[in-house]
């Protein structure tokens, strides 16, 4: 299963939307549990644009 996050607001820092939610990216594809593997072998991306240093 594919999951997507989009996010339009207020700027925040990467971490806040893909690791702090309550039902975050990061949970749901631990958690998944028709998958057969305990790790998506076909990779993964993010594309995220600040001006944090």
């Amino acid at each position: 299963m594919c999951r997507w996050i989009a996010y339009s607001g207020t700027p925040i820092y990467l971490h806040e939307a893909v690791f702090e939610p309550e039902h975050s990216l990061i949970v749901q594809s631990l958690a998944a549990k028709s998958s057969e593997t305990t790790t998506n072998g076909d990779g993964f991306g993010i594309g995220w644009y600040n001006d944090r240093e």
